[in-house]
């Protein structure tokens, strides 16, 4: 892929995988001016929207559709895609226990549901499947992936681990003294809340205290580089 020359001699950000969120990614960061590495095993990129062959026949990976709620999203599309995107009504159907079900859920399936299927569905409803995105901002981003590592997550620690190494990269990244440096805290002190309430072995909730920990200090360094910089 083409990468564009930064000015400030940034190092390229590597994507990895090219369906169609890292293509996404990679052509959002292209935009921005920052160089941009993809890297997809396959022969074909694509992802679950590429198509092949087989004797004869196409065979498609996964929906050729998309499907979305989220304006920021759909504005995205109609200006990537222009007079390109091909517009039809929809409906999908999920197949469970003998009967079908709109897809994605609504609230008036919850009744056809078994019960105690219906209880967690109707929590993941109310959580965050009801919801109308208004912006689409770092903090956004980063409170998504915590909640939801979070809620699914959080009793395995290498998911736990894992998210804390994820917010360690993103700390790295940025400059001193930026203020996003205090979202991610926040996200490292939420990771840690949800380790000791989900994760059962104590040896392990340690582990994640001692990477949250390390986390937080180097945070709360480069919170501080900032300020004494501007002392000097």
């Amino acid at each position: 892929m083409r990468t564009v020359p930064s000015q400030h001699s940034v190092k390229p950000v590597v994507v990895v995988g090219a369906g169609v969120a890292g293509l996404v990614s990679a052509h959002l960061l292209l935009e921005a001016g920052v160089p941009v590495v993809v890297v997809e095993r396959q022969p074909e990129i694509g992802g679950l929207a590429k198509s092949f062959v087989y004797d004869g026949f196409v065979f498609d990976c996964g929906p050729h559709r998309f499907h979305v709620e989220n304006p920021n999203v759909k504005r995205y599309l109609e200006r990537v895609l222009a007079d390109r995107a091909t517009y039809f009504p929809r409906r999908s159907e999920v197949y469970f226990e003998g009967s079908y079900y709109n897809w994605p859920l609504h609230p008036k399936n919850l009744l056809q549901l078994p019960k105690d299927l219906a209880v967690r569905s109707l929590g993941d409803l109310a959580f965050g499947g009801l919801k109308k995105y208004t912006s689409d901002t770092f903090e956004d981003y980063v409170r998504f992936v915590s909640d939801v590592l979070g809620r699914y997550g959080a009793s395995d620690v290498s998911v736990m681990l894992a998210l804390v190494s994820l917010v360690r990269n993103c700390v790295e990244v940025l400059p001193p003294g930026s203020p996003r440096l205090a979202i991610l805290d926040e996200a490292a002190v939420v990771a840690l809340a949800d380790a000791e309430r989900a994760i059962p072995r104590t040896s392990d909730v340690e582990r994640v205290r001692i990477a949250v920990t390390s986390l937080r200090r180097t945070i709360g360094v480069r919170q501080g580089s900032s300020a004494q910089a501007g002392r000097r």
